[in-house]
């Protein structure tokens, strides 16, 4: 989720450059989704344990989409900012949480190994789309840049979620670990 550190890093020449943020801007937003996501994680994740992960995930990727529509194509600084909070709090939060949720509930004998896979592949593909966006933000700008990611959140991660995820292994006839 571009909401970690790797995708703040990517945008902060852009968004002092491009919208008029300053470097302190960016780091008090940084800072309050920090924060913010500190009370919001129970929250979420007492969500997730009611309704299943699966449903809270499609619900908050549509939102991070929204929210980099927003971005690109309100020129308003104050609502940009709430945007940028909400994608800081949406990507490092709900989505990395929802991942580890899943990993618990389909995993119970290596599950730390299971997380280390999550994590490990997580931060490797959250560093190649940094890379990509900074390409991408480079040769046609922010805004492409933030339309970029709405596309992918809804092109790439929600198929996925609709039809890849399940919240509880039972339900395909499965058992956490594979067991029989």
């Amino acid at each position: 989720a571009i909401g970690q550190t790797q995708g703040f890093s990517v945008l902060l020449l852009p968004l002092t450059e491009q919208m008029d943020f300053t470097s302190r801007d960016v780091s008090l937003i940084f800072l309050v989704g920090a924060f913010g996501g500190a009370f919001l994680m129970p929250v979420v994740g007492r969500l997730m344990d009611g309704r299943g992960a699966r449903r809270i995930l499609i619900a908050s990727t549509l939102a991070y989409a929204v929210a980099f529509c927003v971005l690109a194509l309100v020129p308003n600084r104050y609502v940009a900012i709430i945007a940028l909070l909400a994608v800081r709090l949406i990507g490092s939060i709900v989505l990395w949480l929802g991942a580890s949720v899943l990993v618990a509930w389909w995993f119970t004998r290596r599950r730390g190994l299971a997380l280390g896979i999550l994590v490990g592949i997580g931060s490797a593909l959250l560093s190649l789309l940094a890379y990509g966006l900074s390409i991408v933000i480079e040769r046609t700008g922010i805004v492409t840049g933030f339309l970029f990611l709405a596309a992918l959140a809804c092109v790439v991660l929600l198929p996925v979620l609709i039809w890849g995820v399940v919240d509880d292994p039972g339900k395909i006839g499965q058992y956490p670990d594979g067991e029989v």
